[in-house]
């Protein structure tokens, strides 16, 4: 693909040069129109750079998009495992909130308690007994907890709402309930009712949302996820603590988190979202992806280099012969910069951003074919992501390497002596 655009913008390319030297010639100046009518009688000067720098920017421009996409994946993955900067608990279960204040760790930025259990009786006719996962959150303070995320964390307003539900079926308590069901249940709809059993008293929700997954959780894991606010409202026996935290914030404060979870909580069980992240990125098969694009960016932005040389070496005899008699002429030093910029300016332009298009084209063409889930430990189809940022530095760093070699023939070609010229055409 890109050999053929290069192609294509070869030809092409004389027609926008010509009719720019055109509206150059209007102009009182001398060194536009002798640059641009110089690349139009000789395009195939600039053809070898042209083709080069096209190809090295479409392959940086689909390096760019492939690793950032996976980096985006893999922080999503991490994400969806561990459901927040990093969760604590109890090894074996039981209440946290009453034993560790997370708050009290410098730098941490918010807290929301969860109230979990694996093994929630529920029914959604009423002679069924199965299993289910309640996870009940206290739902502000995630909404704090996973801001800014790159997830689908967001509550529907029924959890966030201050009203006095008794878990009874004419007061039910509003859930999100998950698209797949334990065996046996009959289909839920919502606004359907069903009951769970928290910590031994049966409460009755009411479908408000479904949802395939949601963070923290298991895929395919049947799941219940309720505001802990509404169920110790309704809890009728002791309080409802939570067992679980969610913390947010910095991984600078990992080493002050973990010191105080050993401090002051026996046998606490600290999950980082940070580590799991660059535990992706650091997977072997991962890394060696992304190091072998970059290897190969890096000896592509060489070879670009080189042909840039090349073809400047190829025609620095006439461009020494030229500037040698112009300046004869009284060309400048600085004009003769400029003449060397026009000659060679158009094609770096021409080349590089078709090149950078095309490289991200690619990519969204074979995107279903790259299999860049796997790369990212996701079991979603990843959305491609174009960090252009990342593609301008590369950009850039192309255009400081073309610039480097003009700079270095312009340089060659002010040392020829200017009676040179008087010799033009001598055998």
């Amino acid at each position: 693909a890109g050999v053929a655009m290069g192609i294509v913008a070869m030809r092409l390319y004389p027609l926008p040069i010509r009719f720019l030297g055109w509206l150059a010639a209007r102009r009182r100046d001398l060194v536009p129109v002798l640059g641009l009518r110089t690349v139009a009688r000789h395009p195939a000067a600039s053809n070898l750079p042209l083709l080069v720098l096209m190809l090295t920017a479409a392959f940086g421009a689909f390096a760019s998009v492939v690793t950032t996409t996976v980096d985006r994946g893999q922080l999503v993955a991490s994400w969806e495992n561990v459901g927040a900067d990093w969760t604590i608990q109890r090894v074996g279960g039981g209440a946290v909130s009453t034993l560790i204040d997370p708050r009290e760790v410098e730098g941490v930025e918010a807290v929301a308690g969860a109230f979990v259990d694996g093994q929630a009786r529920f029914a959604s006719t009423p002679n069924q007994r199965s299993a289910i996962h309640l996870y009940a959150i206290e739902a502000d303070a995630y909404r704090d907890v996973v801001a800014g995320a790159p997830i689908d964390a967001e509550l529907p307003p029924q959890l966030h709402a201050d009203e006095p539900y008794l878990g009874t079926p004419e007061s039910p308590i509003p859930a999100v309930l998950s698209r797949s069901l334990p065996a046996g249940s009959q289909p839920v709809q919502r606004g359907d009712t069903f009951t769970v059993e928290v910590a031994g008293q049966e409460m009755t929700f009411v479908d408000v949302q479904e949802r395939t997954d949601f963070p923290g959780l298991d895929a395919d894991l049947p799941f219940v996820i309720a505001s802990l606010d509404h169920l110790q409202a309704a809890y009728e026996f002791q309080t409802l603590y939570a067992n679980r935290l969610l913390v947010r914030g910095p991984e600078s404060i990992d080493g002050a988190i973990r010191e105080h979870v050993a401090g002051e909580l026996a046998l606490g069980q600290l999950t980082s979202r940070h580590a799991d992240y660059g535990n992706l990125r650091s997977a072997p098969l991962v890394s060696g992806v992304v190091i072998g694009f970059r290897g190969a960016l890096a000896v592509a932005a060489g070879y670009t280099a080189l042909a840039t040389m090349a073809a400047l070496t190829l025609s620095a005899a006439a461009r020494t012969r030229d500037l040698a008699f112009l300046r004869t002429l009284g060309l400048s030093a600085r004009q003769s910069l400029q003449l060397t910029v026009m000659e060679h300016g158009p094609p770096v332009l021409v080349a590089l951003v078709p090149g950078v298009v095309l490289g991200v084209a690619v990519a969204l063409l074979l995107a279903p074919s790259l299999g860049l889930s796997a790369l990212a430990a996701s079991e979603r189809q990843l959305d491609l992501a174009v960090d252009w940022w990342s593609v301008a530095i590369m950009s850039a760093m192309l255009l400081v390497v073309v610039s480097a070699a003009i700079a270095v023939s312009t340089w060659l070609a002010r040392r020829a002596r200017a009676a040179d010229a008087l010799r033009i055409g001598d055998d």
